[in-house]
């Protein structure tokens, strides 16, 4: 991909009636940076980790600008604005069209709706925009609050991987169990 050119806009984002999903702007990063260092969001999914300056620059221009074309990172914003989280795929794979899925919400910002929300307009974009096959989520197996979220929204458990809780979704069943089959029409420019 050219210097100069990004792998999507910035202005760019998907709309629900809770929440936006839109790339960060590097003003934002504060909050990506508190998000992964906050023990209580990040105690479900690993430990949580403080980013240098450097790293987090170097961060931003890895994965948001001018960002790669197998990774896909967006924040999840209030209809006010504020951000409560990120959802993001992973290691898009693409002769299989297969990818690894990311959700995570501020502690402070649970059981509001937010992730159900985030994660229909994401699965919809990756599915029916990019045309996606399969998202996977390597589940940590003490995490079970993680793993229900997960089936609640009709994510498979693959019992073949034993050293963690694989989940995953097809696009065959999310259109099914959401009767979709169409790109959304307010999408990411490219991801």
């Amino acid at each position: 991909m050219p210097k100069n050119q990004t792998a999507f806009s910035s202005s760019a984002m998907l709309q629900g009636k809770k929440v936006q999903l839109r790339p960060p702007r590097p003003e934002e990063m504060k909050f990506i940076r508190w998000l992964w260092s906050d023990p209580e969001t990040m105690s479900p999914v690993g430990n949580a980790f403080d980013l240098t300056d450097q790293e987090a620059h170097e961060w931003f221009l890895r994965s948001i600008n001018p960002g790669s074309a197998e990774d896909c990172y967006l924040l999840i914003f209030t209809k006010q604005g504020q951000p409560v989280g990120e959802i993001s795929f992973h290691h898009l794979h693409r002769p299989s069209m297969t990818a690894d899925l990311n959700l995570k919400i501020a502690h402070k910002e649970r059981r509001k709706g937010y992730a159900k929300e985030a994660i229909l307009l994401f699965l919809n974009y990756f599915f029916n925009g990019l045309k996606g096959r399969v998202l996977v989520d390597n589940v940590a197996l003490d995490n079970i609050a993680g793993q229900q979220t997960l089936f609640s929204f009709g994510f498979e458990h693959d019992p073949k991987v034993k050293d963690v809780f694989r989940l995953l979704m097809t696009r065959e069943r999310y259109n099914t169990l959401y009767h979709r089959n169409e790109a959304p029409k307010n999408q990411i420019n490219k991801c």
